[in-house]
């Protein structure tokens, strides 16, 4: 090869990843505009303000503070609940499950795990947590994947 010769690996890019690149523009997936934060809402819905991370979804405000992308979906309009606790009452949740019977493809983003014990092989929920650090009935400050043992020790608490 002369060293005038073009080449992807010359300016730090591998061909498998440019593929992957081209076809997530097709297909969504890959594309960082189709990510959902563990919120269970879209990536692109997060802005800082103050030095504050918040974001704003349909007509609801989400207190989630610290983003993390843990799904790409080729559409992101079924993330748009609101979380009214763990488990199934998780925006998170209600997303996966809007998308699911749309037909439409996601996948993981993050090895699922309890963010607090670290467990892979129990059953795992979305849940908001407060700025207590306790699982709350409304959006959380953080949001995080939790095993039963950790929401027992972690404990609730309710806003009215």
């Amino acid at each position: 090869m002369s060293a005038n010769q073009v080449s992807l690996e010359a300016i730090g890019i591998t061909i498998q990843e440019m593929d992957s690149y081209i076809n997530s523009l097709s297909s969504g997936i890959g594309d960082p505009d189709r990510q959902i934060c563990i919120c269970g809402h879209p990536m692109t819905r997060h802005e800082i303000f103050a030095g504050y991370t918040s974001c704003v979804i349909s007509r609801a405000y989400c207190r989630c503070a610290f983003p993390i992308a843990v799904l790409e979906a080729v559409k992101v309009k079924p993330f748009r609940f609101a979380s009214t606790g763990y488990g199934r009452r998780h925006a998170l949740t209600k997303g996966v499950h809007a998308a699911l019977k749309q037909g439409i493809p996601a996948r993981w983003l993050v090895d699922l795990k309890c963010m607090r014990c670290s467990v892979t092989d129990l059953e795992l929920h979305a849940a908001p947590i407060s700025s207590t650090d306790k699982i709350c009935n409304s959006s959380g400050y953080r949001n995080v994947f939790i095993c039963m043992p950790c929401i027992g020790e972690v404990g609730l608490i309710y806003f009215h």
